[in-house]
């Protein structure tokens, strides 16, 4: 009776305890199925957040390559148009320098240039020249034609060089100092002191054919 009594203790004790036990879910296979597709949808949003990730990264590279370039190009040609400058710079200069140096050649031209023209004579007569000095009939000096002199009321650029006068006819020289004007002279032609004038030739001729110029 005892052991009756036992093993009927352990049945309600094991049918407590299954009772107890929770029941295992069997999901249907439609609730299955959504769960499927609901996970798919999941990875798929996942993967296309992933792939606009890399596509706007893609962009933002492309984007800094791109400005980049620009700043590259844009410094290029600042550069360029720095070179032009300077190039054109130095090549105003070089015109500048050349242009000075070809008026400078021009101006020595000019001042060793050979006049021909003609010679008288004068006397002085202790007078003061045009060049404001005065000088004995005996000195080697020489009044220039007013086309060249300028105005005989001021002193000329001309007062005071040092003339190289030929007499043609004979090739006799002197040098001779420019003193004064000569209103009554032909262009290019001088007037020379006595002293000058027998120099080169004879006062009886009056008149001399001659080359001259700065000595």
């Amino acid at each position: 009776m005892r052991s009756f009594n036992i093993a009927a203790v352990l049945l309600a004790t094991l049918a407590t305890f299954v009772a107890a036990a929770p029941t295992p879910t069997v999901a249907s296979p439609a609730l299955a199925k959504r769960m499927n597709a609901k996970q798919r949808a999941a990875s798929k949003s996942k993967s296309v957040s992933r792939s606009k990730s890399k596509s706007k990264s893609k962009s933002k590279s492309k984007s800094r390559s791109l400005s980049k370039s620009r700043s590259l190009s844009k410094s290029k040609s600042k550069s360029k148009s720095k070179s032009k400058s300077i190039s054109k710079s130095k090549s105003a200069a070089k015109a500048k320098a050349t242009k000075k140096s070809a008026k400078t050649s021009k101006l020595a031209s000019s001042s060793s240039e050979d006049y021909s023209g003609e010679a008288t004579w004068y006397t002085q007569d202790g007078t003061t020249g045009a060049c404001g000095t005065k000088h004995s009939d005996s000195s080697y000096v020489v009044a220039l034609n007013l086309a060249q002199y300028g105005s005989e009321n001021s002193r000329s650029s001309w007062c005071g060089k040092t003339v190289t006068v030929t007499n043609t006819a004979n090739g006799k020289s002197i040098n001779a100092l420019i003193a004064d004007a000569c209103p009554g002279c032909a262009s290019k032609s001088l007037d020379l002191s006595t002293g000058a004038f027998k120099a080169i030739g004879s006062l009886d001729t009056g008149v001399l054919s001659i080359k001259w110029g700065i000595a």
